[in-house]
């Protein structure tokens, strides 16, 4: 694997600033190189005749600085190795924190970027890949991404600091290092085969998590039905064994890791002692000088075994590498900024008009939209109705420019869509969509989304949707957390909120997409009377299958198979005897 492909992505990541946590790794490295000197010239103070050339030279320097007596040089020597101690060892804890402070900022910056850059995505992009998939990207996959730099940098900390460790043996007895590596090859085969089994019960672990979380996502998913039906205590036992398979992986896997990280240190205690009896009784080498290059030896092997286990770790998560690149590549390559580019800013005192626009979703063969053709007056109140698959939310998608015509032009005042800046045109649109958008915060900033500019409208605004009866009966009030998707409230009281949050904003243009459907008659009649009143005050656009909703539109415009049908006022199209009539009369409402 080119690790050193993978350091210019994360310098790319961290804006170079993992050249600064290079740089205090191989400081505090050469400061505890300092320190090993200066304790291996500590060992051999007694003797008088320094055969080493470290340890020569460092004693050349002490002669150098005249100190008085022996005591003094004794007493150098020990601050000196104590204060490079100190240093190296600071230096290497500040280098772990700045990686840890990397990863976070990493994890931070690309959830953002990766959000930012799917808002700019096509629409289409986005509807073509499922909520799961763009989840599981932005939270778990930036996560794993996140702490594959974790490893990285270990992996980068272990090869610098064991070169390091390796210095004194390497120069003072090559002999030592050979024989040392001659012993433990070996125990490289058995460690492999425990790696091994360590690796398999690690992914076996994610596995069996993987199972456990679906069913518990199951269980609390239809915790009603179970309830209900007093159906859970064989899933519970279904649960029950899942956990149990699981605690046992768990415990293999303990097993398994407890003897790698552990298992090896007797055997590595019995390799010492081998190595120091043939150093010291065959070959007659000084003991204390075979006893300090040997703990230089031990702590470099300590960081070779730790480059493995990064090494394997950061082996495991180059796929999520992958995924991010190939993610970032797709998101590149659907930014809507690159062909909606306009810069103009709309105006809304001119007629929203379709002239013969066609779409068909990319992979279909069919379009969804076939020489769509009409005209929406300026602060005029319109409908589309028609059954399902009749283009009414792709029509929506259309206006709101996240979908762009495949054929024919959008015009806004005369003005083609492709000039209009699209997140202004969209700022000024408000859109009550069927499906309650609510978010786990309170009522007031549901309603404002975070913006204390307009909180002084909010009493207005919900009188208008017929929300302050239930809101001041809430514990709280406005301050009142309404919970994940609103579960803290009703259905007709979520959707009430949110036609709040639009009817607050003051747009010029307010769609209303089966707004109503969840909500009982009383506060349909209710909510109907305030879009009433805003008649002719905003441009209104309503998608709807109660038709009683549309009684006061201007224009109502009847869609089937993508195509205009019929076109008129409420009467009109009542009195065509047409598909309108039909539709109608199945309702009842004649």
């Amino acid at each position: 694997m080119d690790l050193f492909k993978y350091f210019k992505f994360y310098s790319r990541l961290t804006n170079k600033r993992i050249y600064f946590f290079v740089f205090m790794v191989v400081a505090g490295a050469f400061f505890e190189l300092i320190s090993g000197g200066t304790f291996l010239a500590v060992m051999d103070f007694s003797s008088r005749n320094h055969t080493n050339p470290i340890t020569k030279g460092i004693y050349g320097i002490i002669s150098m600085m005249n100190l008085p007596n022996p005591e003094w040089e004794l007493f150098s020597l020990l601050s000196v190795c104590c204060l490079s101690f100190l240093t190296g060892s600071m230096l290497l804890i500040f280098s772990a924190w700045y990686s840890a402070k990397l990863e976070a900022s990493i994890y931070v910056s690309l959830q953002q970027e990766i959000i930012f850059k799917i808002f700019r995505a096509k629409y289409e992009y986005i509807i073509s890949h499922n909520l799961g998939f763009l989840n599981n990207a932005v939270v778990n996959e930036m996560a794993r991404l996140s702490s594959s730099f974790k490893f990285y940098t270990s992996i980068i900390a272990s090869f610098i600091l064991a070169l390091t460790y390796l210095i004194y043996p390497l120069v003072l007895n090559p002999l030592l290092p050979i024989l040392m590596l001659a012993i433990s090859f070996p125990l490289l085969y058995v460690f492999r085969i425990i790696n091994k089994k360590t690796k398999h019960y690690s992914l076996k672990n994610t596995s069996e998590y993987g199972k456990l979380y679906g069913l518990i996502y199951q269980i609390l998913g239809n915790i009603k039905y179970l309830k209900a039906t007093a159906n859970y205590p064989r899933i519970l036992i279904r649960l029950k064994n899942q956990c149990t398979h699981l605690t046992m992986v768990i415990r293999m896997q303990a097993f398994w890791a407890s003897i790698s990280s552990d298992g090896f240190k007797p055997l590595i205690i019995v390799e010492i002692s081998i190595v120091i009896f043939f150093m010291v009784a065959i070959f007659k080498y000084n003991i204390q000088e075979v006893l300090v290059l040997m703990a230089f030896l031990y702590m470099a092997y300590q960081k070779i075994i730790s480059i493995y286990g990064a090494y394997q770790k950061f082996v495991s998560m180059t796929g999520t590498i992958m995924i991010y690149e190939k993610l970032q590549k797709e998101l590149s390559e659907h930014d809507e900024t690159i062909s909606m580019s306009g810069k103009d800013n709309p105006d809304f005192s001119g007629n929203l008009v379709f002239e013969n626009v066609s779409f068909k979703y990319s992979g279909k063969n069919e379009p969804v939209i076939k020489n769509l053709s009409f005209n929406i007056k300026s602060n005029s109140t319109v409908a589309f109705i028609g059954g399902s698959g009749a283009g009414k939310s792709t029509v929506v998608n259309l206006i709101c420019g996240l979908l762009h015509p495949c054929n024919g032009k959008i015009l806004l005042s005369g003005k083609n869509y492709d000039k209009i800046d699209i997140s202004v045109l969209r700022f000024s649109i408000g859109y009550v969509t069927q499906e309650p958008v609510i978010f786990n915060d309170t009522v007031s900033n549901n309603i404002t989304l975070w913006d204390n500019s307009i909180t002084d409208r909010i009493h207005s605004s919900i009188q208008r949707a017929a929300a302050d009866e239930f809101i001041n009966d809430l514990p709280e009030k406005y301050e009142t957390v309404l919970g994940d998707d609103g579960l803290n409230i009703s259905g007709g009281q979520r959707q009430r909120i949110t036609i709040s949050r639009e009817l607050i904003r003051n747009t010029p243009i307010l769609i209303f997409d089966e707004a109503t459907s969840a909500l009982d008659t009383e506060t349909e009649r209710k909510i109907q009377e305030s879009i009433d009143k805003s008649h002719g005050e905003r441009t209104i656009i309503i998608i709807a299958h109660r038709l009683s909703t549309i009684r006061n539109a201007d224009r109502i415009f009847v869609l089937e198979k993508g195509c205009l049908i019929e076109e008129g006022s409420y009467d009109e199209l009542y009195n065509k005897n047409g598909r309108f009539r039909k539709m109608v009369d199945s309702q009842s409402l004649n």
